[in-house]
């Protein structure tokens, strides 16, 4: 999506120029082609912290799901050594 809107800028900005090459620009149109110029560029600056944003929290979920995981095979392996010693508590002669 950010790609996109960078491209739809380079458009917009090509067809600005194109409106406007070879003539001479009165300082209101001059303006008006810089505020624009500044509202695409700002829009733009927009998405890229957005971007920045989801980027960062998709680390941030991958860096849970790895904690997750790693919480998890350790509850495997306590969970295996519960059943292991309750299967040897099953096979040993109690003292009775």
């Amino acid at each position: 999506r950010w790609q996109a809107a960078s491209e739809q800028q380079a458009a917009q900005r090509e067809a600005l120029y194109g409106e406007h090459r070879g003539r001479a620009l009165s300082v209101c149109e001059l303006n008006a082609w810089s505020t624009e110029e500044r509202r695409l560029i700002g829009e733009l600056a927009e998405q890229a912290q957005a971007l920045q944003a989801l980027d960062e929290e998709q680390a941030q979920q991958a860096r849970d799901t790895e904690a997750a995981l790693e919480r998890l095979q350790g509850r495997r392996r306590d969970l295996e050594k519960l059943s292991a010693m309750m299967d040897y508590l099953v096979e040993t002669p109690s003292d009775e």
